[in-house]
């Protein structure tokens, strides 16, 4: 009786691993920044944003707005950042979660606003433009994204959560948007970090000066908490 009991336990807990549960857009948020793997070394979790060793050695570090001030006056919920401290800059992108039914996402008049936002953050700066870009192949420099994600995922899922992420450029004045239309003009959560930790798409490079002054004007981190010195990771 005991092994038998012993072996429902684990069917059990198998099954809750397997099943999908609905998660809250705060909840996805946290987990996708603090609790999955990303098979990168961690170098640091401060307050708001934590650091991975790229191979290239360079320093990702994603930093969570949601759900303060930052956000509501940014409009991104997360902000990824690529460091390259040996050169005193970094590439951003800045990204505005949504849970969406059955692959449809409404835009109500709440999210409108914060992509008009993150429009005037991001696109009105143009970030998204380099004239100097030369060298290796790469995507264009789109920097701010809507990520409609799936409201349904494994309990215990150690992978990022499952969703797309659409250039807010490419959205266009249409209130719904489903997966079948816009799957050719977004990318789904392995590759989005994957190109942007290669450097294949993400804001042009900004100096640090640049950077720290964009978050010191909408209040997302401290002096101390933007720059990255290379003697740090070394």
């Amino acid at each position: 009786m005991d092994q038998l009991n012993k072996k429902r336990k684990r069917l059990v807990s198998a099954e809750r691993e397997l099943n999908p549960t609905a998660h809250t857009e705060h909840q996805l948020i946290f987990r996708d920044v603090y609790n999955i793997d990303r098979a990168l070394p961690v170098l640091e979790s401060g307050h708001g944003y934590r650091d991975f060793e790229l191979p290239d050695q360079n320093i990702l570090r994603i930093r969570v707005l949601h759900p303060d001030k930052p956000e509501h006056v940014s409009g991104a919920d997360i902000i990824y950042e690529r460091h390259s401290p040996d050169k005193d800059q970094a590439s951003i992108v800045a990204v505005q979660y949504k849970i969406w039914k059955g692959k449809s996402l409404l835009l109500s008049e709440r999210t409108q606003k914060q992509l008009d936002r993150l429009n005037k953050f991001i696109c009105e700066r143009k970030l998204c433009e380099d004239k100097t870009a030369v060298g290796a192949y790469r995507f264009p420099f789109c920097a701010a994204f809507l990520r409609p994600t799936d409201k349904l995922q494994t309990a215990n899922q150690k992978y990022i959560s499952t969703g797309e992420h659409i250039p807010i450029c490419r959205i266009g004045g249409a209130p719904k948007h489903e997966y079948k239309k816009i799957k050719s003009i977004s990318l789904n959560s392995e590759v989005f970090e994957d190109f942007f930790n290669k450097g294949k798409i993400g804001s042009r490079h900004l100096t640090y000066r640049e950077l720290s002054s964009l978050y010191k004007e909408y209040a997302i981190a401290a002096e101390d908490s933007v720059i990255i010195h290379a003697q740090e990771f070394q």
